[in-house]
């Protein structure tokens, strides 16, 4: 079998353990995914699968659309809600002020990833040397949002919906926790912004909901 199958990924799988699933699934000898999913996200996995992996580098470039719960007020070192809690606040922002600050983070746009992130340096995941306490430079990637929609808002929490493009390949973690922490602030909001499960627990809610090959 040739070809590219969307899986709709889980919460608690990897992005390689949907990988591994499948290849032994279809008795398949090369799988590989179009972009990083964290963990706790959920949504579209595009694979490629054995002579389909070819063509991933023409593939992995295209526009994404992600579902993301926020909680305003909570910073956590991971920028996601599986960290642990670094900074919070009071919020008292309203919904007024929410909507306006998020309709200016829209365009081309430069972002550092986070050192919780699957982008790697010098061969090594930065997550893997965060979680030792190492920090190290990393470049700004290119993205791009096209829209962004604010689907409701329940203080602290927002559900956006985001259509946008990272020029930089697998890079849907990083752009997506490190977009939401860099939100420009607005009164009472602060800088502390983090994707935290809103009647989940700590599960979180990011799901990325369609891919589009450029």
């Amino acid at each position: 079998m040739n070809g590219v199958l969307v899986a709709d990924k889980p919460s608690g799988w990897t992005s390689h353990d949907v990988v591994a699933a499948v290849k032994k699934k279809l008795g398949a000898r090369k799988v590989g995914h179009l972009g990083t999913l964290d963990p706790m996200a959920t949504g579209a996995l595009p694979l490629v699968i054995n002579k389909a992996t070819r063509y991933a580098r023409f593939l992995d470039g295209g526009e994404k659309v992600y579902l993301a719960t926020m909680e305003l007020g909570v910073e956590t070192d991971t920028y996601d809600s599986e960290g642990a809690v670094t900074s919070a606040c009071e919020v008292t922002a309203t919904e007024e002020d929410v909507r306006r600050a998020l309709s200016t983070f829209t365009g081309r746009i430069k972002q550092v990833p986070p050192m919780y992130s699957a982008k790697k340096i010098n061969g090594v995941p930065l997550y893997k040397l965060a979680r030792k306490g190492v920090v190290v430079e990393r470049e700004a990637n290119e993205i791009e949002i096209f829209e962004n929609e604010v689907i409701s808002i329940s203080i602290p929490f927002v559900l956006e919906r985001d259509l946008c493009k990272v020029d930089m390949p697998r890079r849907g973690r990083s752009f997506r926790l490190r977009r939401t922490h860099d939100e420009p602030q607005a009164p009472g909001m602060r800088r502390v912004f983090s994707i935290r499960g809103h009647d989940s627990g700590r599960n979180g809610r990011l799901s990325r909901r369609e891919y589009h090959p450029s």
